[in-house]
């Protein structure tokens, strides 16, 4: 009789390790995946690990959004705030 219990006992935390080790890689992965995530939006906020006014050009803009982009910025901006603002185009 206790060598049937001592099988089961044993199964039974095989089982909960498999699951443990599952456990694991799942967050592993999800971490991986945040990680990622947060990675690419500070390559776009801060590419080469600068700010972006000092990394990207103008015309990088002016070609993504057309030659009215300038125009289009100046009538959006209020300039007499100094908070961030965020433009739609």
């Amino acid at each position: 009789m206790l060598d049937v219990t001592n099988k089961t006992r044993d199964k039974i935390l095989q089982g909960l390790e498999f699951l443990r080790e599952k456990a694991d890689e799942a967050q592993k992965r999800k971490y991986d995946t945040t990680l990622r995530q947060i990675r690419k939006v500070s390559n776009v906020l801060f590419p080469h690990r600068n700010l972006q006014e000092r990394e990207l050009n103008f015309i990088h803009f002016t070609s993504k959004y057309g030659k009215d982009f300038l125009k289009q910025i100046i009538n959006e901006i209020a300039i007499d705030r100094f908070e961030h603002q965020i433009i739609e185009l």
